[in-house]
């Protein structure tokens, strides 16, 4: 930079001295002033200080180089360049730092400021060198020093600064353009050297003023650097012909100070005729240009955002503005003005109060907020929720507000289905935080119930009384499993099956379930119809929809059962949560009954929600069929229309999986006995008691304890041997899980057992299901639980036993 500023210095001074008059030998125009000053315009200020120390140096050895003295050169650089650095200081502090002399205002600060301040008072420090102490020459010298550097502030300064705008914005000139802008300025230079040689014996004269029309186009066509170019062409030609004594400012017979204001004045009004028409130019084109891209940003922001902006007039109640997205919100055409009535008659009437009372409020100056139906003219429905803020006139009064409308029909419904799936999440974890204790009454009141039947004959009215009480806890059972399998909480068995053969072996048992006056219908189309799930709990899904139906249809009717394979290619959305794209199994039972309306539809999965009559009803019967199929990896849909029908459908992930062999149900047979060692570790008393029982009867040694401390201080202190551990999963202090671990550090030739009332979920966090385990579930009765001991200690198959392959199941089943 500072090379590169000291040869741009030395050319402009070696063309000034060029131009110097030579009958005086006075320097006629100094054009290393305006290239100091638009350097120091230009550059960052942190440059300052090598820019002028090179200006300086070289101010210094042009003056050399001249034949000046040394003094004289020392003085003459030092306020040449302080001129133009003060000039630029403050230039820069009372307008910006960066300026283009593109506005008006930068272009009378550079008038005032470099030329008549800055300049004056550089001039009237340096006169007094040019008269060497005469002092009646100091005005006539001041004046020459003024003009002079004036002179090249005003042909340089503009030039540089306003060509440095146009390479930064390259954009604004094209081809045609820089042609056309070379034509204007030869034309102007032609004309120029005319007046020149064609001068007039009167000094100014009016042909001078005929280049002023060009020079005018060239601001008005191509802005500031057209001017700025003008200005130096025409500043350029007129000072060499001055300093030939040629044109119009080259008499010799006037004075120098005469010559030099006719030549300054005329220069002056030039430069003034350009740069101030081409500033106020440029300052409209790009006010109109910053309120264009205002309104593009605007119009981009209101085409794309899918919120919808509109501005009301107070007085009329009509739509100044809409943005496009009002229609799609209204679902109404915005080509005509929206007029008052029209807000209203489309929203919902019951939601037109809330609507004015918003209004009211923002004409009061409040800003106000609705929620609302919207009734579209395709007969759709969909809620909008607007906020609206006034606007104030000069004298303080509402006369306009603004707002901005959202369509929230989709957000409402996911809440809907948020809030839905919370409550029975809700529900879920309750049924699981009581299935435990409940569990444990079960066990106590089956297995008592089981011991004491062989105490009474048939003939013996007390076994009735027995058989009821054992009755009453198998459906408390049910009614626990009922809510486990709702709260997707239930230790599931899954396996591959086919689908269509467990509706066919279903069916059979619904034909007598529903009644005669209700035909059965099976269209099973589905091909692929292998899913993965739990058969029992299919079976009670098929089982409850089909009562559902036949109480829908007291009259009779028909229920029709049909497959097929579904393929979504797009995720689906049901009434809790969405659901991935893939291939299904679909099975949908749909009857000919009573139908439901849309408040029942929308509280059908509720548990203990039910529109039958007292009695007659859980109210589980769909939210246990809406919980079994979540927790099989499926999903549910239901349409129903009052009078006309109920139709469910469900869809199962398709498996590929091959369905093995049937298993043979067991026979029924004596309960098994054994004379092994059993350490029964459970923390309710009732329970701990009845285990006892039951294991003592069929010849067993029994040990019982409450927890796991007393468990393992009674192993390490029994001498004799202990064939099996039976233990709760969940206990105060140690789980079942870890007094297994020790336990078996200490007899490692030892069973486990292990028992639990607690849902799968609690299983897995206490790490039972993370091997192959032993497993009873709560409640049992007294055969189920002999016929395990035995197997577990006989190392048999059991029923319950937990593989890594169901234990991954259920834990899946846990986290869906």
């Amino acid at each position: 930079m500072v090379a590169l500023t000291a040869i741009s210095f030395f050319v402009c001074a070696s063309i000034s001295n060029a131009l110097q008059i030579r009958a005086a030998g006075v320097v006629f125009i100094w054009l290393p002033s305006g290239l100091l000053l638009a350097l120091l315009l230009i550059l960052q200020r942190r440059n300052w200080p090598s820019i002028l120390i090179t200006a300086l140096a070289m101010n210094f050895a042009t003056d050399l180089f001249r034949g000046e003295s040394f003094g004289f050169s020392a003085i003459a650089s030092s306020i040449n360049t302080l001129e133009a650095g003060s000039a630029a200081w403050l230039i820069q502090q009372w307008i910006r730092p960066h300026v283009s002399l593109g506005a008006l205002r930068e272009v009378g600060a550079f008038f005032l400021i470099a030329i008549v301040i800055c300049d004056g008072l550089a001039a009237a420090a340096g006169a007094p060198l040019l008269s060497k102490g005469a002092g009646a020459q100091f005005g006539s010298n001041w004046f020459i020093w003024w003009a002079a550097d004036g002179l090249g502030m005003l042909a340089l300064t503009p030039a540089i600064l306003t060509v440095r705008e146009l390479l930064r914005h390259p954009n604004k000139i094209n081809r045609w353009c820089a042609l056309e802008a070379l034509v204007t300025l030869s034309a102007i230079a032609l004309f120029s050297q005319f007046l020149m040689v064609h001068k007039s014996d009167a000094g100014i004269s009016d042909p001078a003023f005929m280049v002023f029309p060009l020079l005018i186009w060239s601001a008005v066509r191509f802005g500031p650097w057209g001017a700025g170019l003008a200005t130096l062409v025409l500043c350029s030609i007129s000072a060499w012909g001055a300093a030939h004594v040629e044109g119009l400012f080259g008499t010799d017979g006037a004075s120098l100070v005469s010559q030099v204001r006719d030549m300054y004045t005329y220069l002056g009004l030039a430069s003034l005729s350009t740069l101030v028409p081409a500033s106020i130019l440029h300052e409209r084109i790009a006010a109109t240009q910053q309120s264009a891209e205002s309104e593009k940003r605007l119009r981009q922001m209101a085409e794309h955002i899918q919120e919808a902006f509109f501005v009301i007039e107070v007085a009329s109640g009509n739509a100044l503005y809409t943005s496009p997205t009002w229609s799609e919100i209204w679902g109404r055409p915005i080509d005509a003005p929206v007029a008052h009535n029209l807000w209203y008659e489309s929203i919902h009437p019951e939601d037109i109060q809330a609507v004015r009372s918003a209004q009211s409020a923002v004409c009061a100056g409040h800003a106000s907020s609705a929620k609302f139906r919207v009734l579209r003219p395709n007969g759709t429905t969909c809620w909008v929720r607007a906020r609206v803020f006034p606007v104030r006139n000069e004298a303080g009064a509402v006369y306009r507000y603004v707002g901005v409308a959202e369509d929230i029909t989709d957000r409402l419904a996911a809440e809907q289905k948020f809030a839905q799936s919370q409550k029975m999440d809700a529900v879920g974890r309750l049924a699981g935080g009581v299935a435990h204790d409940f569990n444990n009454l079960l066990t106590v009141i089956l297995s008592y119930s089981d011991l004491l039947l062989p105490e009474f004959s048939e003939s013996d009215p007390r076994r009735g009384d027995i058989l009821a009480i054992r009755g009453a806890g198998e459906s408390a059972a049910a009614l626990t499993r009922q809510l486990l399998m709702f709260s997707r909480q239930e230790v599931l068995q899954p396996r591959p099956l086919k689908l269509n053969e467990l509706v066919k072996a279903t069916g059979k048992m619904l034909e007598r379930l529903i009644g005669e006056n209700i035909e059965l219908v099976l269209a099973l189309r589905a091909e692929g119809d292998e899913v993965l799930a739990d058969p029992g709990q299919l079976e009670q899904v098929i089982v409850n929809l089909a009562v559902n139906a036949r109480d829908a249809m007291p009259a009779g009717g028909k229920l029709l059962i049909e497959s097929a394979d579904v393929k979504f290619a797009e995720k689906f959305t049901d009434l809790m949560a969405e659901h991935p794209a893939g291939s299904y199994v679909m099975i949908a039972v749909s009857d000919t009954g009573s139908g439901m309306n849309a408040v029942t539809q929308a509280r059908m999965f509720e548990p203990f929600f039910t529109t039958k009559d007292p009695g007659k009803g859980t109210g589980l019967g769909l939210s246990t069929v809406y919980g079994i199929i979540q927790a099989n990896g499926g999903f549910i849909s239901v349409y129903s229309e009052l009078g006309k029908g109920t139709a469910f459908k469900i869809y199962l992930p398709h498996s590929a999986a091959l369905v093995p062999a049937v298993e043979a149900l067991p026979i029924a047979s004596p309960l098994p006995v054994g004379t092994e060692t059993v350490l029964v570790v459970e923390d309710d008393p009732a329970v701990r008691q009845i285990v006892r029982n039951v294991l003592e009867r069929q010849g067993y040694e029994v040990l019982a304890v409450a927890d796991g401390s007393h468990a393992i201080a009674l192993t390490k202190a029994r001498q004799g041997r202990i064939d099996l551990l039976l233990t709760d999963v969940v206990m105060p202090g140690m789980s079942g899980r870890a007094l297994s671990d020790e336990f078996a550090t200490m007899r490692p030739n030892a069973k486990t057992l292990f028992v639990s009332g607690y849902t799968d979920d609690a299983i897995v966090r206490h790490g039972i299901l993370e091997s192959e385990v032993e497993y009873l579930a709560k409640p049992f009765t007294s055969g189920a639980l002999a016929r395990k001991v035995r197997a577990v200690l006989d190392d048999a198959a059991p029923s319950k036993r937990m593989s890594d392959a169901s234990a991954i199941s259920v834990l899946g089943a846990t986290v869906r």
